[in-house]
């Protein structure tokens, strides 16, 4: 866990962009997993709910890559802008974290809402 803040506080973006993109494939699998059983025990099945299903969770990958991009590029902004202010800097960062954390808790709920009221 160090090592992954170590990596998110000071590496580059290849590098940062790297630990996000993990950690996001490991959330992915996680969903998966849970929805396949939900998808493998419905005797009701219709193509059209999976595909429906398909297309929203494209189109949240694809946010959430611009979120991360944007995030990123924020950081990196913010760090080179402020860098002889480091009181200020920290602060940004902090603000901009805890930015990030809001909308991640928030489309997780909105998510779950979502596929709450889904019936396949």
């Amino acid at each position: 866990m160090q090592s992954i803040f170590y990596t998110l506080k000071t590496g580059t973006g290849r590098e940062r962009l790297s630990v996000i993109a993990d950690i996001v494939s490991i959330l992915g699998v996680s969903l998966a997993t849970a929805l396949g059983g939900a998808f493998a025990l419905d005797v009701n099945f219709r193509v059209e709910n999976l595909m429906i299903m398909l297309v929203f969770g494209l189109l949240f990958l694809a946010g959430a890559s611009a979120v991360i991009a944007l995030f990123l590029a924020a950081s990196s902004w913010l760090s080179l802008r402020f860098s002889a202010n480091v009181s200020i800097r920290r602060l940004l960062l902090t603000a901009l974290w805890l930015i990030f954390g809001a909308l991640f808790i928030y489309v997780t709920v909105l998510i779950y809402l979502f596929l709450g009221s889904v019936k396949l």
